[in-house]
């Protein structure tokens, strides 16, 4: 697929400037962005993610350490894999969520994390103010990769998501176990088909009592 190029979320146009390339997602924790080199490591098959080989590594091991890191450089080589034109891939820290995006497309790639439920208002004239999806006769919503009540924001948050998948009870599971359970992991891959900013697809992916679960989302 060719690329597109929109607008970059003022997450990233405020942190950009500070970026310094790294070989490996997240080895620098305290900066705000940090650019990203895609390593496919054991989680790509076939040009993408394998869910599978995430769910036996963590069986296997007990534990989520490293996994992380491993999960976004198989995201960025996917993307990467897909994606002909240039591409810019940062990770942009915003609290217990990280997520990869393309400055040069203004595309999400995918956030992960672990959940960190709030009490707080969403904060709708933020969330309003972002430009509308509804642009034909699919009924699209500003939808939110992390929920705001497990700690997701809104900008570099906001996805064009189909309303059946955004209010449906399979998203709506896991966004309830992460809230219900503070300090769960949880990954969302972000997949597009075309050079638009509208997603083709999502993977939802969390590790729930021990177990790496996910589920493929198609967005109509």
């Amino acid at each position: 697929m060719a690329c597109g190029n929109t607008a970059t979320p003022d997450d990233v146009q405020r942190a950009h400037a500070s970026a310094q390339p790294v070989s490996q997602p997240s080895a620098a924790r305290d900066a705000n962005v940090s650019h990203v080199a895609a390593a496919p490591g054991a989680y790509l098959r076939d040009g993408r993610v394998d869910y599978q080989a995430v769910r036996e590594a963590v069986a296997a091991a007990k534990s989520v350490d490293g996994l992380a890191q491993q999960i976004s450089s198989a995201w960025a080589a996917q993307y990467q894999q897909q994606c002909k034109g240039f591409t810019e891939l940062v990770e942009v820290n915003l609290g217990s969520l990280t997520y990869l995006f393309d400055v040069a497309q203004g595309r999400t790639v995918g956030v992960y994390g672990t959940s960190m439920p709030t009490s707080e208002a969403r904060p709708e004239s933020r969330i309003s103010g972002h430009p509308s999806y509804n642009r034909g006769e699919k009924q699209t919503d500003r939808g939110h990769l992390a929920a705001h009540t497990i700690g997701g924001g809104t900008d570099i948050n906001l996805v064009a998501q189909d309303h059946a998948v955004n209010i449906g009870a399979a998203w709506r599971g896991f966004e309830r176990y992460a809230q219900e359970n503070p300090g769960t992991f949880f990954a969302v891959q972000v997949e597009y088909a075309t050079d638009q900013d509208r997603p083709s697809g999502f993977v939802y992916g969390m590790v729930r009592d021990g177990q790496f679960e996910h589920q493929q989302f198609t967005n109509g």
